[in-house]
């Protein structure tokens, strides 16, 4: 049977289909919501305010088209927001401080780190907030395809000196790896401490990295907005 994957930009009409796989996505198989236990019902709560400035031109979805499915059915995305979205923190569930800890720890390196020395604004970078599949799609490629597709519209875009991603999966860390981003803060899991000094990941092996990229080589002058 032929199948074939088309990737194009989101648009509002795909969220309930982005909202539902990457809900499922995580909390099955995203190491830290998983091994907390967290329901869609709490994880939900910090997935709308990851996502409250989606960039649909630089988010992107996977359909597969197959003989039953002709017309395309979403199977994958990578969603993107400006790296400076402001969140609201009391709307996020107390469940997901642990995993918001994490996060919270890896972005601060990147603007004393990164941000600072290579003298790009928070407002040229855009963040590559969540990618997911559906089931049965992990391992065969279709990450690095959807991450092949998302730098070439984060580029395409022209608004963006820079991108960057939280990766708390290790999937997502490989593809991003393969695909030219570097590594910076790498957190282990066993290893940390949330701010109430308790170790909320005291039994999870694996580790949480920041990726980024310089865009501004890859840019050509129409483009540099």
């Amino acid at each position: 049977m032929s199948t074939r994957f088309v990737f194009r930009c989101a648009t509002k009409a795909d969220l309930p289909t982005i909202r539902r796989l990457c809900i499922e996505g995580v909390i099955r198989r995203e190491p830290t919501c998983s091994y907390l236990g967290l329901s869609a019902d709490i994880f939900v709560t910090l997935y709308d305010e990851l996502m409250r400035q989606i960039n649909f031109n630089a988010s992107i979805v996977a359909e597969e088209i197959t003989l039953e499915h002709p017309q395309g059915r979403i199977v994958g995305c990578m969603m993107a927001t400006p790296f400076d979205s402001p969140m609201e923190e009391k709307n996020i569930d107390p469940q997901c401080a642990p995993v918001m800890e994490i996060l919270h720890s890896l972005e601060v390196w990147f603007k004393e780190t990164i941000l600072q020395k290579e003298d790009v604004p928070p407002s040229r970078v855009l963040n590559a907030v969540l990618a997911a599949t559906e089931e049965g799609y992990t391992g065969k490629g279709l990450l690095n395809r959807m991450i092949d597709h998302w730098n070439a519209c984060a580029v395409n875009d022209g608004k963006w000196d820079m991108t960057v991603a939280e990766c708390t999966s290790p999937f997502s860390r490989r593809g991003g790896i393969s695909k030219g981003w570097k590594e910076g803060k790498v957190i282990v899991y066993k290893g940390f401490t949330s701010i109430n000094g308790q170790k909320p990941f005291a039994g999870l092996d694996g580790e949480a990295a920041m990726l980024y990229r310089d865009l501004r080589p890859l840019k050509t002058p129409k483009a540099r907005l």
